[in-house]
This record gives C-alpha cells, structure tokens and sequence, in this order.
C-alpha cells in the first residue's frame, strides 16, 4: 500500500485545507495510508479532529526553513513516504528539497499569482524526478506554464465542495443570526483578495446601493488579503450594521451560508474556490469580467460579470446587476449553477481523480493519464 506524506502549513488558504481535509476523510485506509506534518504551529492547521498532524517547525520565517527541511526528511522517511503531497508554497519548498530520490511530488495550487520563488522551485523540481501540479483551475495551469512550469507536468483537477456541509449551513445559519439579519434583508458576501482596493470598491458600491436599500447587509469574510481598509470603512459606513467584516474564526463555509449574493470585485489572478462553492451553495455570483472567473460563470447563464473600468462606472455596473439579480432571471441562474456545480466539484470526483494521479506517478505514466477536466466536461 502506497503511503502518502502530506506536508502542509499553518499560513495555509482556506482552499488548502478544503482540499486536504477532503482526501484525509474520504479516502478510505484500505487504498492509502495517508500522514500529515505541518510547518509551523500545527493546532492553526485547522484540519478534521482525529488528525494527527507531525510538527516539523514551530515558525515560518525562512530562519525555520533549515530545521524544518530536516525534521521533514526524519519524518518522510519514518513513515516511508513513497509519495509526498505539498499544500502550500512553503510546504512545497521544504518538500521538493528533501525527498528521496524517485519518490514523486505533488502540489495542489489553486493561486495563478503563485510567488516567482515558488515557480522557480517547481522548474528545479521537474527536473529532478516525477512532479505532479494539480492546478484547481485552466487559468492557473496557464499561468505556471507561461512561467516555464512543464505542460506535461501539470493537471486540471477541481475543488471539492460538501454539499452535504454546505446544505446543512443554508437550512440553518447561525451567522445569519448574529449579524442581525432578517429574512427579508440579502446579505453580500464582498471576500478579500490580493487587490484589496477591488474588495474596497464592491464595498462602496454596495454602500451606495444600500441608500436606497436598507435590505442590504455587506459581509467581508476573512481572505488572503489585508482587511483594514474594510474594517475603516464599515466604522465610517453611515449604517453601523451595514458592513460587517468577520474574524478568521468564522470560515469562508459559514459566511456562504448566509449570503444571497457572493460579490467578488478582483478581475485579476484569483483563486475560483470561492466562486465553485457559491455555485454549490445557489448563491447568486456577481463578479467582475477577468479570466479566471470567466473560466466557470458566463455572464446571464449562470452569473452576473461586469467590467472593471474606473469607480463611477463599476458602481453603475454592479448596481444595474443586482437589479437584474432581483428579477426571475436572478433565480434562473442560481440554479442553473447549482446543477453544473454538482457535475464539476463532487467530492467523490475529486477523490478518485486523486488516487489515480498517484497511481500515474508511481507506475510511471503521465501525469493527466485518465484524469478530465470535471469544468469542461459539464
């Protein structure tokens, strides 16, 4: 039985931990026996209770990178890793540098804008034995390939969204609750990304909207970018309640499952996580026009786009979508991306296209043999 070392760290996304909590729970022990470490402080990693996690660095500044490659190494090989799964670019990094030689390496990447330290490293690493590079989106894998990333190395595989968690969440929302919001009022979800003045200008508008609609709730769930320009925001907002910017302990599952609407404003290199899970959930999509997010939602099909122009004019844009987003055509699309959520995120997809990319890796055939992009096919 092949034995599988997932290393991961603390300064993980939430898509990373999604993806590994998913493999973790759902592959059986019959077909691998799966282990984890983790850089940095374990207890963050937030993974399923019952998972041991390995420790193998209590920081993550590059003064740790040394002793944690080592404590890695005395793990792998205590475990006699035959394949080792990176989840995040530290993780990776510390990964590719101290595998044994001929043990395969595989790294799930859902960011397009992945660090050029990172990229670097992936070349180096193809070069030395069997890579793999699961990328959660067309747009990432491009993105890597443009960098110089082999083509052969790297494979389209989608996130995983549990219905069954998120179903549970839009019957009953607890967070609905506490932000104070009524049945009536529609809340908007405006996520943080790497262009925090785009999360800030979706803001704004929604603001602007609420003036002639107090039903209005702003929810800024925590993301991968700077929060702050939010937070001065909502305490400037003429409405106290209007704008409510969340900590990082209420995760990206809860919010979704009091929101109406998922408003994402970056038109750049942005993870599709979000936007695969508000699929799933039925919550509306309206985001601007860029490539990533054009690769799942088509504007009146299945979402909302409007393009990014200067601030008056994105203001304008998003507020004649969410007229539309209240009229029969709103509930058209939702449900129209409900149903290609549940043929392109499955779980058990996500799953079984896994266990056949370590079997491609360890028998030596490539990396995408058997493996279709779930998004296209639907």
């Amino acid at each position: 039985m092949t034995a599988v070392g997932h290393v991961t760290s603390s300064d993980g996304a939430w898509d990373a931990r999604i993806g590994l909590s998913t493999l973790l729970t759902r592959v059986p022990s019959a077909r691998r026996r799966q282990c984890v470490a983790a850089a940095g402080r374990a207890e963050a990693v937030a993974l399923p209770s019952g998972i041991d996690v390995h420790p193998i660095g209590g920081g993550l500044s590059e003064a740790w990178s040394v002793g944690s490659a080592v404590r890695l190494a005395r793990w792998a090989r205590g475990i006699d890793a035959q394949l080792l799964h990176a989840w995040t670019a530290r993780a990776v990094r510390l990964a590719g540098a101290v595998r044994s030689e001929g043990v395969p390496l595989v790294f799930s990447c859902s960011d397009p804008g992945l660090d050029g330290r990172s990229v670097r490293a992936l070349r180096v690493f193809a070069e030395r034995g069997p890579l793999a590079v699961v990328c959660a989106a067309q747009h990432v894998r491009r993105r890597l390939v443009e960098q110089g990333v082999p083509a052969d190395r790297c494979v389209v595989i989608r996130p995983p969204v549990d219905f069954a968690r998120i179903n549970e969440l839009r019957a009953s929302s607890p967070l609905r609750g506490r932000i104070g919001a009524t049945d009536k009022d529609r809340v908007v979800l405006v996520p943080v990304t790497r262009d925090v003045d785009a999360a800030v200008e979706g803001a704004w508008a929604m603001m602007v909207q609420g003036l002639l609609d107090e039903r209005l709730r702003v929810v800024v769930p925590a993301g991968e970018g700077d929060d702050g320009p939010l937070r001065r925001l909502a305490a400037a907002s003429y409405r106290p309640d209007g704008i409510r910017v969340l900590d990082r302990a209420t995760s990206f599952e809860e919010a979704l499952g009091a929101a109406d609407a998922l408003l994402l404003c970056d038109d750049g290199d942005v993870s599709t996580f979000p936007v695969a899970w508000a699929m799933a959930a039925g919550v509306l999509v309206v985001a601007a026009a860029g490539y990533a997010v054009s690769e799942l939602i088509s504007h009146k099909l299945n979402g909302l786009l409007y393009k990014r122009r200067n601030e008056a004019g994105v203001v304008v844009a998003i507020a004649q979508c969410f007229v539309e987003a209240s009229t029969p055509l709103g509930a058209k699309l939702r449900d129209a991306a409900r149903g290609q959520a549940y043929e392109a995120f499955g779980v058990r997809r996500f799953v079984d296209q896994h266990l056949r990319l370590y079997d491609n890796l360890t028998s030596g055939r490539a990396v995408d043999d058997g493996i279709v992009d779930s998004a296209r096919v639907a």
